[in-house]
């Protein structure tokens, strides 16, 4: 019988909408590159009241332009031109050329109303968008548990001359020319809001020199990453990770669905369940190799019998924790590898279990004759790739632990 594993129930999260997003760069002759971001109005839909990048949703209208504006290697050519129109709407900067195919001069730039609608102004100028000179940064998926999500390729491309930001007064209200490294700092200080694509973006640009370097790598290797961040609870808030970062997994394993509640602070104190079969239990053994301390996991539960995996080393207090989160019905331990961190609690602890009568098989693979003496370990039961052992209740629901070899 198969049962979902997950400890919260299924949430099937919100289908994105398309969008783009794009990074208006300039060398500043003393303070090198700057980026181009808006504060959106305190009554946007969404993000309100933060500093963003210039961009907004594909519009059903963007299509048009494909057929007169092609950019060789660009497979989806509605978020360039949606990146371009949403630039100038917010804030008037023109990627366009005249019908001669050169950049807009200065008067031909100032002769383009803003608030004009954009595909009326660009037949009527005869306009042809540069998409050419915007290329491809990353792409970024609205986290699974907002409820209105996007996604969202980032673009970058170099401010054309002759052109100054002008906020719409709508959507954006202030612009400012930033340090990608300034902006963070700001950021941390809490005088500049941004969320967390916008944060992770500017982190990956901000020690490029100047804006042609940073377009060169783009040029060269376009799309860095593609993300769809999970959130978890860390320190009583809510933290956002990339697919890079360690803790994704675990928000990955124990909230499928996206939502935000497993929390992420190390307890040496309890196991922390991560499914409905599945415990973790962190010895307090912190160092550099053991990272915030060596994990002990448990499977199963008192109806099936618990696996405990890798005990631990000789440190009462996590051996103690585990006797007694286990000791009611202890049906093995596995032992991955004879580490000193992983080992020694392996005796103590069934020899805990003997005193109350029970005894349990202990499965692992022999040390290697190379192992030093603190690490050294002779199996009761030795095991090989392939070995299964079986957990299951009385419903007949089962859990089964492979043993998979990975010298």
């Amino acid at each position: 019988m198969r049962i979902s594993q997950f400890n919260y129930l299924p949430k099937s999260p919100v289908h994105t909408q398309d969008a783009a997003t794009l990074l208006v760069l300039q060398d500043h002759p003393d303070l090198g590159l700057q980026v181009l971001m808006s504060k959106r109005s305190e009554k946007a839909t969404f993000a309100p009241g933060v500093y963003v990048f210039p961009g907004g949703a594909v519009d059903k209208q963007d299509q048009e332009f494909i057929s007169v504006s092609s950019r060789e290697g660009q497979s989806d050519l509605r978020f360039v031109v949606a990146a371009v129109r949403e630039c100038f709407e917010e804030l008037g900067i023109l990627f366009a050329y005249s019908h001669e195919k050169r950049w807009l001069s200065t008067e031909e730039y100032q002769s383009c109303d803003q608030t004009t609608d954009f595909y009326h102004l660009c037949k009527e100028k005869n306009l042809i968008l540069a998409l050419d000179k915007l290329y491809l940064l990353t792409q970024w998926t609205t986290d699974r548990d907002i409820q209105r999500r996007f996604k969202v390729p980032f673009f970058v491309a170099k401010m054309p001359e002759f052109q100054s930001p002008k906020s719409d007064g709508v959507e954006q209200l202030d612009w400012v020319w930033v340090q990608p490294s300034v902006a963070l700092a700001m950021a941390q200080q809490g005088k500049f809001p941004i969320i967390y694509p916008t944060l992770k973006t500017l982190e990956y640009i901000q020690h490029y020199a100047s804006a042609d370097a940073l377009i060169e790598d783009c040029r060269q290797a376009p799309l860095w990453f593609a993300s769809c961040p999970r959130g978890g609870i860390y320190q009583g808030e809510v933290r956002r990770y990339m697919e890079s970062e360690a803790p994704f997994g675990e928000l990955a394993l124990t909230c499928s669905d996206g939502q935000v509640v497993h929390k992420l602070d190390w307890d040496y104190n309890h196991p922390i369940q991560l499914t409905q079969w599945v415990h973790r239990k962190t010895c307090r053994n912190p160092s550099m190799m053991t990272g915030p301390g060596t994990n002990t996991y448990i499977l199963g539960n008192e109806r099936t019998g618990y696996i405990i995996v890798d005990p631990g080393p000789n440190d009462l207090e996590h051996i103690n924790i585990i006797f007694n989160f286990t000791s009611k019905n202890p049906k093995a331990i596995f032992l991955t590898h004879s580490h000193p961190d992983h080992a020694p609690a392996t005796e103590l602890l069934r020899d805990k279990y003997r005193e109350l009568g029970k005894s349990i098989k202990v499965y692992g693979m022999d040390s290697k004759s190379t192992a030093s003496e603190w690490s050294y370990f002779v199996a009761e039961h030795p095991v090989s790739s392939g070995f299964k052992i079986f957990l299951e209740d009385e419903h007949l629901v089962q859990m089964s632990l492979q043993v998979i070899e990975t010298p």
